[in-house]
């Protein structure tokens, strides 16, 4: 069975800001959001050197 996070409950600010742009709910999707691509940015592998390096830094 996977693994659901819980859903985020809804506060009385974000009922009474439901239509602002800058409610709590809001924030908090686009922080997710951003986290989400930033992780899918640093998930890239980082290829190996066909040679590697001497102890003095050199190829």
């Amino acid at each position: 069975m996977e693994y659901k996070e819980p859903k985020k409950r809804v506060t009385k600010n974000d009922k009474k800001n439901k239509h602002q742009v800058y409610s709590q709910k809001h924030v908090r999707n686009l922080l997710k959001q951003m986290e989400a691509t930033k992780d899918k940015r640093n998930d890239g592998s980082v290829s190996t050197p066909k040679c590697s390096l001497l102890p003095n830094g050199r190829v």
